[in-house]
């Protein structure tokens, strides 16, 4: 045999066994899982708590290709799994927020090397950036407004004001966010609010303001997403 058919001959070896050979993807019997968490910051920039991502995309690549090969979302407990895989090496990724980035997204990466064709593979958390708006919770806060209405020193009426400004302020911000009118009963309420403090406020006259009005305030927080909170009444003046 001539040396120029051996090396064809090794060629064509080398071509069947690279053409027989597994790589990454599916096809095999191991999995990959993991939990997918989110950290959730408010629209001041302020951190508020880590949470299982619920619901959202998680995806996988196979070795060293270009582009994700599959995509999955998380459960209600954050976790997810990929199935059915053969052995070698994967990156598994999820979005986060990025305020400095053109696109206002960027990936977050873990590296998974499959090495037993049966393996469970437990994945290092990914935890990712979620900005959230003020009214991105579930939360609410609700009360009534009071009015007491005097003729100079005399208290002449009282009773729950119907169409009455009312105003919430979050956190630490100078300007409210939002403002409802009261409805039958005096009765305000502001829904889908995340856990925070907040200050609620509506106008009243005052005689010895400058301006002739002050802001009647009440304090409170939610602590838990879901909560609802029921305010002592607002006591406002007219005079």
């Amino acid at each position: 045999m001539t040396r120029v058919s051996v090396i064809i001959l090794i060629a064509l070896i080398m071509g069947i066994f690279n053409s027989c050979k597994k790589e990454e993807g599916e096809g095999g019997k191991a999995t990959i899982e993991g939990k997918l968490y989110n950290n959730l910051y408010d629209p001041n920039g302020k951190f508020l708590k880590k949470e299982e991502a619920r619901e959202d995309d998680v995806f996988i690549i196979y070795g060293d290709n270009a582009v994700y090969d599959d995509q999955m979302d998380s459960d209600d407990e954050g976790s997810y799994k990929f199935q059915y895989l053969r052995k070698g090496n994967y990156t598994i990724f999820a979005y986060s927020d990025c305020n400095t980035c053109p696109s206002g997204k960027e990936s977050v990466q873990v590296q998974v090397e499959i090495k037993d064709k049966k393996e469970v593979v437990v994945a290092s958390d990914i935890e990712v950036v979620k900005n959230i708006d003020l009214n991105d919770g579930n939360g609410s806060i609700s009360g009534k407004v009071y009015m007491k209405e005097y003729n100079g020193p005399t208290l002449i009426y009282q009773y729950y004001k119907l169409n009455e400004y009312v105003y919430i302020v979050y956190d630490n911000d100078q300007v409210y966010f939002d403002r409802v009118k009261t409805g039958a009963g005096g009765v305000f309420q502001f829904q889908g609010l995340i856990e925070g403090s907040y200050k609620v406020y509506a106008f009243s006259d005052c005689l010895t303001c400058t301006s002739g009005t002050e802001t009647i305030e009440l304090l409170t927080a939610i602590t838990v997403d879901g909560e609802m909170i029921q305010l002592p009444d607002l006591i406002i003046e007219k005079r």
